[in-house]
C-alpha cells in the first residue's frame, strides 16, 4: 500500500545570484533517500529590504555610497543640446573660476532589493547509494531607485552669487541643466531611462545526483553533484545600474558533507563545496576607460563569473519532536573575467574590481516533527515543518541581507 508521510529530512541549497553573494538559508545533512522512495518539496524563502552591502573592506555600506556617481563640470557641458546654451554656461563657469574638469556635483542612486522564491523538488531514490533530484526556483525580485542630485559648493556658491547679483534666470537655468544632466547623460548614451523595478520567473533548472557508498555512510559522508542548467539571461546592459542575477552559462556543484554524533544529545554537520562557472558570451557596455561610468561602445563581449567555494559547519541536537539547529556558512567568490576581440583588458577594470567577493552568514533553525506521535496516535497529521532564518554576518563586496525561509517534504513510496 503507499505511504505518504510528510517531514523533512534535509533542504537542498539553491543558488540564485551569479553575481551578489546573498544570505540563503540552508540545513546541512548527508542522509539518502532509500531505495524506491519519492520525494517532493517545496520551499519558500523571503528577504528583508536590502539596502546595504559589505565593501571591499568589509564595512557595511549603503547603496547610495556605493551605486552614486561624481560629476565634473564637462559632464554638464556635454548634456547641452544648444551650442548657444552651452557658450552661456561654460562662459558664467570660467567668470567664476570653475574649470570643465572641476567637481560639479553628485548624482545620488538610492536602491532598495528585495527578493523571494518559491522551489519546488522533486527526488527519487535510484538505489540505496544514488539518489537524483530535479530543482525549479522561481525568484521573483523588486527593485525600488531614486535619483537625485547634490551640487558641488562650487557651483553652489556661484548660484548664490548669481542671484545675489540679480541674475535669478540665469542661475535658475544653470540649476536646471544640472538637475537634467544624468537623463540626457543617459538619452544621450542611449541607456534606458526606466529601470528594472521588477523580476519573476524561473532563470534555471537543477539537475543533483547524491551519492555515499556503504563505507562512506558508516564515516557518514556525502558527495553531491549539482549541474546548473540556465534559462534566463541578464538582459541588463542598457541600464545604467544593471543588476546581474542569472546564471549565464552552465555550471557545475561538487559537494562533500558529513554529519556524525556528538555525544548522545548533539550532532555536528559539515559540506565543503566548489561551483565550477563556464564562460559566456553576450554583447555588453564596454566602459571607455578604467573609471568612466558612461559608455555607448557596445561589444560582445566573453563573460567568466568567478567560481565559488562554500565550507559550512552546523550543530544540532536532534529530537523525536523537536531539533533546533545552528549553522555558519562562508563563501568565497572569485574575480570576475571579461575578455573582447580588440580591446584591452584595463577598460574592464570597472567591471572586474569588487567582483571577487566573501560573505558569512548564520542560520538558526527549528524543526518540528509529528511523525512519531502520528504513529503513537497522539496527533492527527504526520508532518515535519522547518523555519530557518539567515543573516549576513561579514563579508566583502556582498549583500547585508536576512532571509526567512519556510520548507516542507512530501514522501511517497
Amino acid at each position: 500500500m503507499p505511504r505518504l508521510l510528510v517531514f523533512l529530512l534535509f533542504i537542498l541549497p539553491f543558488e540564485l545570484f551569479a553575481k551578489g553573494l546573498v544570505a540563503l538559508p540552508q540545513r546541512l545533512s548527508s542522509q539518502l533517500l532509500p531505495r524506491g522512495l519519492w520525494m517532493f518539496s517545496y520551499n519558500m524563502a523571503s528577504s528583508s529590504t536590502v539596502d546595504s552591502q559589505f565593501n571591499s573592506d568589509g564595512d557595511v555600506t549603503s547603496f547610495r555610497s556605493h551605486l552614486s556617481r561624481d560629476l565634473q563640470v564637462e559632464d554638464v557641458l556635454k548634456s547641452m543640446n544648444e551650442d548657444f546654451e552651452k557658450n552661456l554656461a561654460e562662459a558664467a563657469f570660467q567668470s567664476y573660476d570653475i574649470k570643465n574638469q572641476d567637481f560639479a556635483g553628485t548624482v545620488v542612486n538610492d536602491l532598495k532589493i528585495k527578493y523571494s522564491s518559491q522551489t519546488p523538488v522533486m527526488g527519487y531514490g535510484l538505489t540505496d547509494s544514488i539518489n537524483i533530484f530535479f530543482i525549479a526556483p522561481r525568484i521573483s525580485f523588486e527593485t525600488e531607485i531614486r535619483t537625485r542630485l547634490h551640487y558641488s559648493e562650487a557651483i553652489l556658491n556661484m548660484v548664490r552669487e548669481l542671484q545675489e547679483n540679480g541674475e535669478h534666470s540665469r542661475a535658475a537655468e544653470i540649476l536646471e541643466n544640472q538637475e537634467g544632466v544624468l537623463s540626457r547623460l543617459l538619452a544621450q548614451y542611449d541607456y534606458e531611462p526606466d529601470y528594472v523595478s521588477r523580476y519573476e520567473g524561473v532563470p534555471q533548472f537543477h539537475l543533483l545526483t547524491r551519492y555515499a557508498s556503504e563505507s562512506m555512510k558508516s564515516l557518514g559522508l556525502l558527495s553531491e553533484t549539482t549541474l546548473i542548467i540556465p534559462n534566463e539571461s541578464n538582459q541588463f546592459a542598457d541600464q545604467f545600474t544593471p543588476l546581474e542575477i542569472f546564471e549565464e552559462s552552465p555550471s557545475l556543484i561538487q559537494t562533500l558533507s558529513f554529519s556524525q554524533n556528538l555525544g548522545v544529545q548533539w550532532q555536528y554537520s559539515g559540506l565543503i563545496s566548489y561551483q565550477l562557472r563556464t564562460p559566456h558570451e553576450r554583447s555588453i557596455r564596454v566602459p571607455l576607460d578604467s573609471e568612466t561610468s558612461f559608455s555607448g561602445d557596445k561589444r560582445s563581449t566573453e563573460i567568466r563569473y568567478g567560481d565559488e567555494t562554500t565550507l559550512g559547519l552546523q550543530v544540532s541536537r536532534p529530537d523525536k519532536v523537536f531539533t533546533p539547529f545552528l549553522n555558519v556558512l562562508f563563501k568565497h567568490k572569485q574575480e570576475d573575467r571579461y575578455s573582447s576581440a580588440g580591446i584591452s583588458s584595463d577598460r574592464f577594470d570597472s567591471l572586474t574590481n569588487g567582483s571577487e567577493q566573501t560573505l558569512t552568514t548564520g542560520t538558526l533553525g527549528l524543526s518540528i516533527n509529528t511523525v512519531d506521535l502520528f504513529l503513537r496516535n497522539r496527533f492527527l497529521i504526520p508532518f515535519e515543518m522547518t523555519i530557518l532564518g539567515s543573516q549576513a554576518l561579514s563579508g566583502r563586496n556582498s549583500f547585508k541581507a536576512s532571509v526567512l525561509s519556510l520548507n516542507v517534504m512530501v514522501f511517497y513510496q
